[in-house]
């Protein structure tokens, strides 16, 4: 096992990871409405805006594990809405919201990432 920064070409692989971890360790039941969107917000953005701030832990294989930051979360979140959201707004026009609460909730943070900085933050 080793440890090295994380790049933009790691989405892919950090990705898989989120989703196969996304339940307390459990991967994302096979029927999810949208598996992409649950690494859209909790770890892709941090890959394309903040790459300084990844570790990969990988194998022989390939990456098996990560850990992604911001600096400065309310800057972050700022950027995020700028140039993430945009990135993935014909996907999240095409999302059926009303199928799913947790679908409808990871949307809304997609488009308002802010809503995950405590009370006070901004």
């Amino acid at each position: 096992m080793r440890i090295r920064p994380g790049r933009p070409t790691d989405a892919a692989a950090v990705a898989a990871v989120c989703r196969a971890t996304a339940r307390l360790g459990a991967p994302l039941p096979r029927d999810h409405p949208a598996p992409w969107l649950v690494s859209a917000v909790y770890a892709e953005p941090y890959l394309a805006l903040e790459p300084g701030t990844a570790r990969l832990l990988l194998d022989d294989e390939g990456v098996v594990g990560y850990a992604v930051a911001a600096v400065d979360s309310a800057a972050f979140y700022r950027r995020w809405v700028r140039e993430w959201t945009p990135r993935l707004s014909e996907q999240v026009a095409g999302l059926d919201v009303a199928a799913s609460a947790e679908v409808a909730e990871l949307a809304r943070l997609l488009v308002d990432p802010r809503r995950m900085l405590p009370p006070g933050m901004e």
